[in-house]
């Protein structure tokens, strides 16, 4: 299921039009990066900003293993969102709803947000700019 996101009413929407710098040394790592993210269908290219009134800049960030992360600076969307509001269970509640149990799973979450469909609309929200391509 698609996750969809809504934006308070009255909001105006966040857009830049010039990319971030990425540092030379960085540059052929952030482009094959961002390859392998559309290459596995986590980002698509957008080739019409127009399309969207959301655009945040995006920020690669070396790692320690001499990989780089891209990350997007999405702190105006996140004070834009609508946020929802649901009761969080405590960790009592867990564990009661735990009792007899005998079979448990363990999972890995690597980059598990990656694997979240978004709604085309949300998507949109997500676009992001590179000194290369426009993504979402």
């Amino acid at each position: 299921m698609p996750v969809k996101i809504n934006i308070k009413e009255g909001t105006t929407p966040y857009s830049v039009t010039t990319a971030r710098r990425v540092p030379s040394p960085l540059q052929s790592k952030v482009e094959k990066e961002l390859d392998g993210m559309k290459d596995s269908d986590i980002t698509e290219e957008v080739t019409e900003l127009s399309l969207t009134d959301w655009v945040s800049p995006m920020v690669s960030v070396p790692k320690a293993n001499g990989e780089v992360r891209i990350c997007v600076d999405l702190r105006k969307l996140n004070q834009a969102i609508l946020r929802e509001k649901y009761m969080i269970p405590t960790f009592d509640d867990i564990i009661h709803e735990l009792r007899g149990s005998t079979i448990f799973s363990k999972l890995d979450t690597l980059s598990g947000f990656l694997q979240i469909p978004l709604d085309p609309e949300t998507a949109k929200l997500t676009t992001f700019i590179t000194p290369m391509v426009a993504s979402s």
